[in-house]
């Protein structure tokens, strides 16, 4: 899998630049230079046919979002992946406070049932990252070039958590068994 740069087409839109900058460290977070597997978005990957069609695509487990982590994580179990920065997409991702809110509530839904199917996958307890992911993502934006202030970015990176963690945990009271996923 190659993955490629995603650039905020709407410098200008707060929460487009929080959300692309979210996506930024995550890729900086998950990177097998740091021992971890890659995560990509699906709005810039390539892959094989033939690996794609092997792992049976996309997941339509998550109606939500999730399903390129899930996609992913699959193919980190069998793959290799690469990080290609010279591709680059510009996103063009136009949010306001309630749509920003509403995506990454979603992403929450989402992260419940990726953590849910990845926990069932390798038969083990769900897992999330640790308090040190969230600690270094609050401060994440005060080490980039933004056109907005450092501060307001990394107040909307807490209100994307809270957002996350209410989807997350919402969509965990709406499944109290395997079967359900």
């Amino acid at each position: 899998m190659l993955g490629g740069k995603i650039v905020n087409g709407l410098d200008n839109n707060p929460f487009s630049t929080a959300s692309q900058k979210l996506t930024d460290y995550l890729y900086d977070y998950y990177t097998p230079t740091k021992g971890k597997d890659a995560f990509f978005t699906s709005n810039n990957i390539a892959v094989p046919t033939s690996g794609f069609r092997a792992l049976k695509g996309f997941s339509t487990s998550y109606p939500f979002a999730s399903e390129d982590r899930d996609f992913c994580d699959r193919w980190n179990g069998v793959y290799s992946t690469e990080y290609v920065p010279e591709a680059q997409v510009y996103h063009y991702h136009n949010l306001s406070f309630s749509s920003f809110w509403k995506q990454h509530f979603s992403y929450g839904r989402g992260g419940f049932r990726f953590h849910k199917i990845r926990a069932l996958r390798n038969a083990k307890k769900i897992e999330v990252e640790p308090l040190s992911f969230y600690f270094d993502l609050l401060f994440y934006p005060f080490s980039q070039t933004l056109k907005q202030p450092k501060l307001a970015i990394s107040a909307l990176f807490i209100l994307s958590q809270v957002a996350m963690v209410s989807g997350f945990f919402w969509e965990k009271s709406q499944f109290s068994s395997p079967k359900n996923v």
